[in-house]
Formats: structure tokens, C-alpha cells, sequence
């Protein structure tokens, strides 16, 4: 996932709050520091947690695919910079990604873990766009399969109602998609 870091650090000078300077030293780890790096950055969060953010993101990147294939998103932008499909999601080459088990998403029946491939990239995303995503059936509501069709259905509370998954489930999507794993 794309995060929002840059190769500029702020300047320390008070007269230039807010510019930036490009950096000057780079860092370049052994195989097994690099590794040491990658778990650290991944403590506290489970495998299973890293593979459901990766299905998420690979669903919203479905979901934009869709939409603006079918014309439901337009992108633009009002800054004058092209605003396209590329500019929003990217190939991954795992082959040079620092931590590849970040891009994990499930394993497939003969044991192999599958990868996400490609990135959402958040900050070309427009907010409207990630709303409608957020008003989707499966992302609003608990679903329940009929029993009669085998569909996903709304699930309904005691008073007819549906359902509305909690704050705080919509919070974690919302987590997983801006900040990657």
C-alpha cells in the first residue's frame, strides 16, 4: 500500500516551517535487518488481520475498476493534473517490495500463499468515490444468506430493521485502505 511518506524531510529552519529539502542519506539493509524491520513494523498485527486488509483493498480496487469502466466514476481533477485510473492503482512488483508476507491475502488449496498485486494508491482517491464504496450492501449492512435463493440478504433486527454493521467495522476498513497493512 501506498503510504503517504516522502523522500523530503522538513527543514529545521523557522523561517521555512512547512518546505521541505529532498533527503540525503539513504539506508540500505542486509537481507535479515530488512527482515527484523519488516516484523517490527507488523507487531501486534496477525496474519490473519494482514490478509483481510489485503482482501479489502482488493475489493475497493475491483469496485473502482468496475465503476469507472461502467462510468459510474468519472475521474478528473480540478488542479489541472490528470486524474486517471493508473494515477489511483498501480502494479506491485513483488519482486522488489521490501516485505513481500505485507501483500499477502489467502492461501490457495495447494498451501501457496496468494499476493495482492496491486496498489491502491489512497491519496489520488477521491473522498466522494470511497463513499459510495462505503454505501455497498456488504460494507453497510450484516448479510445473511437466504435460505430459499442462497443470495446474500440484509439481516433484519427483531423490529424489521436492517442491521448496520458498527462504527467501528467501518473504521477498520476505512484503516486498512488509507494506511495499508
Amino acid at each position: 500500500m501506498h503510504r503517504s511518506s516522502s523522500i523530503y524531510a522538513p527543514q529545521a529552519a523557522s523561517s521555512t516551517i512547512g518546505t521541505e529539502i529532498p533527503r540525503s542519506v539513504t539506508v540500505t539493509l542486509t537481507r535479515e535487518e530488512q527482515e527484523r524491520v519488516n516484523r517490527t513494523r507488523r507487531q501486534g498485527t496477525t496474519s490473519k488481520t494482514i490478509r483481510r486488509h489485503n482482501s479489502n483493498i482488493n475489493r475497493i480496487i475491483t469496485f473502482v475498476k468496475e465503476k469507472v469502466t461502467n462510468g459510474t466514476i468519472q475521474l478528473n481533477s480540478t488542479t489541472g493534473a490528470a486524474s486517471t485510473i493508473d494515477s489511483i492503482i498501480q502494479p506491485i512488483n513483488l519482486d522488489t517490495v521490501r516485505d513481500k508476507e505485507a501483500y499477502a491475502m489467502e492461501k490457495n488449496r495447494s498451501g501457496n500463499m496468494i499476493y495482492r498485486k496491486m496498489d491502491f494508491i489512497w491519496n489520488n482517491f477521491p473522498q466522494e468515490a470511497f463513499e459510495l464504496y462505503m454505501e455497498q450492501e456488504h460494507v453497510k449492512y450484516h448479510l445473511v444468506k437466504d435460505q430459499v435463493t442462497n443470495q446474500p440478504t440484509i439481516k433484519l433486527n427483531a423490529q424489521n430493521k436492517p442491521i448496520v454493521k458498527t462504527f467501528d467495522t467501518q473504521r477498520k476498513l476505512y484503516n486498512a485502505i488509507e494506511g495499508g497493512v
